[in-house]
């Protein structure tokens, strides 16, 4: 078996699409995947072959997901496990790798963005150090002539010159180093610490956005089942199984738990919070009228709805701000360093 690797998001999306292609094909799995990942020479190649070979060992799809946890998320097996169940595998992939898409496009848009201010960081600093070198003894030889004692600004100005050595080379080198050794090791103990940084969980509305996709993954995979008859006890756990709030699992438990019990659907919403009062009102009137499927269809195409809502004006919002932020921070710094000295200097000559 080939070295393992880990899959980046497009090989995830790209996958998806491959397996929900060789199903509609009718084309077998194993032999599928080997001839997409050819001589393994990619991280897409290697998934594949990995895929192929716990199919070739006897393992479903889902269980071939599930044994790739340590590259691959859980949501990916819960997504198999309902599809196969469903005999709408193909329609359950492709929820999930237009899920992915909007966060992939997401993760670009920023990337993009945040190439101007890092540029603008990359020239920033050493220009920083070159006007600070010329002009921190100019200011204290000129306070020298006028006998003027230097202030806090002025004594800030000159420590900044005496350290520019470091926070203009050895600092910046440093994260360098730390940034690249975080890349080199991203798959290995300090795996967290990398996702913390390049998931996007710090960007203000992300996590929002996050949870938006998991609700509609949630609705779009209730909806695959119960289209299929699959009972509610069943498909409940299955469903909040992709969104990865505890709460929700626990939840969708406790209903499952309840049903199975012989109680209704309605004594079960009673017992639970994380689920909107929207979505019990609707679902409790459509069971009533034999509509449940086309109730939760509709919920999930709202939410789906809401969530490219939301991921268009993070798109255009968040890059935008973290572009004029840096920026406005730069500029503000330079006239900072350059007028409060002047402004020092003025008042020394005022003085008698």
């Amino acid at each position: 078996m080939s070295s393992r690797s880990s899959p980046k998001i497009n090989d995830l999306i790209e996958i998806n699409h491959e397996i929900a292609a060789l199903i509609r094909a009718n084309v077998p799995l194993e032999l599928g995947l080997r001839s997409i990942a050819g001589g393994a020479q990619t991280s897409f190649d290697v998934l594949a072959e990995r895929l192929a070979d716990h199919i070739s060992g006897g393992r479903t799809l889902a269980e071939a997901f599930a044994h790739e946890t340590h590259s691959i998320s859980p949501v990916y097996a819960a997504v198999v496990e309902a599809g196969t169940q469903t005999n709408r595998l193909p329609e359950a992939l492709d929820s999930v790798a237009n899920s992915a898409k909007v966060v992939q496009e997401i993760r670009q848009r920023v990337g993009l963005a945040m190439i101007y201010p890092l540029a603008c960081l990359i020239v920033a600093i050493p220009l920083a150090a070159g006007v600070i070198s010329i002009l921190a003894p100019i200011i204290k030889s000129t306070l020298e002539d006028i006998r003027t004692p230097a202030d806090s600004t002025i004594e800030a100005l000159y420590k900044l010159y005496q350290t520019r050595t470091i926070w203009s080379v050895q600092i910046p080198l440093a994260l360098v180093c730390l940034i690249t050794a975080l890349y080199a090791f991203r798959s290995g103990p300090t795996r967290s610490l990398w996702l913390a940084i390049t998931g996007l969980n710090w960007l203000p509305g992300f996590r929002r956005l996050q949870f938006s996709l998991r609700r509609s993954q949630f609705l779009e995979l209730l909806a695959l089942q119960t289209e299929f008859g699959i009972p509610l006890e069943q498909a409940f756990p299955r469903a909040a199984s992709v969104t990865e709030n505890t709460k929700l699992k626990n939840d969708a438990d406790q209903i499952a738990t309840t049903l199975k019990s012989g109680r209704s659907l309605r004594e079960a919403f009673a017992e639970t919070t994380s689920i909107p009062p929207s979505w019990k009102w609707v679902l409790l009137s459509s069971q009533e009228t034999g509509q449940l499927p086309v109730s939760i269809r509709q919920l999930s195409e709202s939410c789906r709805l809401q969530a490219l809502q939301q991921s268009a004006w993070f798109n255009m919002a968040v890059p935008t701000a973290l572009a004029l932020t840096c920026s406005a921070v730069i500029v503000l710094a330079y006239m900072l360093m350059v007028l409060l000295p002047i402004i020092s200097i003025w008042k020394g000559l005022d003085q008698p």
